[in-house]
């Protein structure tokens, strides 16, 4: 049996660009629906497509990690081969990993708001993007993006040792689930790269869409009242703000000379050997008592004194 391998050759490559087509037609169904469901004023076409833009970004990063992460799972982990552990990857992102992506976007809100404070946070609230002009603030967007780059790439992570902590129930209920396909690679790859991904993305993106997009309660003072009546999450933000200070004392009082001469002095003592003393006696491995040498220097006083005892031999007449 040929073993199934992600992305080989144009034809793969292919396949993913089919696939990113898909997922911009599910971008695409979602407003519409949103429009009739909820008006055109809900949210404006340049506020869906930064929204948008911020789950392709996203789902792009995670893309490349998981064409990553599935070699080198592979590689590490007995069963299993790349199309098995792509399929893995989006399954436990799709499912498992849209609840963590929730409850890590819901912790850096925290965060964010302990750190910068209520105004300071006001340019990371997810899906306001304008200025009090009316203007779209490219800089808020930036700010937003990296957040949920962290979000994500935390999410992925996590996921990962979820992977390898139930690596062996995960790699049998994949082989169950693709055995109608083992006996056609292609039809394996079709399936574990196009209809799957496309069934559970379509999820992921529908759901992250209604936590991601503009809600006037995520940052603001009066209205916020998951992060103020959650333990979890106030707990893991206040973790997280005092490891962000500790972090930031270590950088500021960082001395870049110090620190190379402190590791010199401990590289210096790990690695010196304790020598004897010159002239001293030891014992040779044969059990005989030797004498170290002692180098000969041309030092002239020593000479000088040497010669005033043992004085130089005369003839004899």
């Amino acid at each position: 049996m040929v073993e199934c391998l992600v992305l080989p050759g144009v034809g793969g490559l292919a396949v993913q660009a089919l696939l990113a087509a898909c997922c911009l037609g599910v971008f695409y169904i979602k407003r519409q629906k949103e429009e009739k469901s909820l008006g055109v004023d809900a949210r404006t076409k340049e506020e869906f497509v930064l929204d948008a833009s911020k789950q392709f970004a996203g789902a792009a990063w995670l893309h490349v990690l998981n064409l990553a992460f599935a070699s080198v799972l592979n590689g590490l982990m007995s069963g299993g081969d790349e199309c098995e552990w792509y399929w893995i990857n989006i399954l436990v992102d799709t499912t498992v990993g849209t609840g963590v992506v929730y409850f890590l976007l819901k912790i850096a809100s925290a965060f964010v708001k302990k750190r910068f404070g209520p105004e300071g946070a006001v340019d990371f609230k997810s899906g306001e993007y304008r200025e009090e002009d009316g203007i779209i603030s490219m800089k808020k967007y930036g700010k937003q993006l990296t957040v949920w780059l962290v979000v994500v790439s935390g999410m992925k992570i996590l996921m990962i040792m979820f992977m390898f902590i139930f690596s062996g129930p995960l790699t049998a209920f994949a082989g169950f689930i693709l055995a109608p396909f083992l006996t056609q690679p292609w039809l394996k790859l079709v399936f574990v790269m196009i209809a799957f991904p496309l069934l559970m993305d379509a999820f992921q993106i529908w759901m992250i869409d209604n936590f991601i997009k503009k809600r006037v309660e995520q940052f603001g003072v009066e209205h916020d009242p998951e992060a103020a009546y959650d333990p979890y999450v106030e707990a893991s933000a206040d973790a997280l703000l005092a490891f962000s200070q500790r972090a930031e004392e270590v950088l500021v009082n960082f001395n870049a000379e110090e620190a190379l001469t402190n590791f010199k002095a401990r590289y210096d003592e790990v690695t010196s050997v304790d020598q004897p003393p010159r002239g001293a006696v030891h014992a040779s491995p044969n059990g005989r008592f030797d004498t170290l040498e002692v180098p000969i220097t041309d030092d002239s006083d020593a000479k000088q004194k040497f010669s005033t005892i043992i004085p130089p031999d005369q003839s004899v007449e």
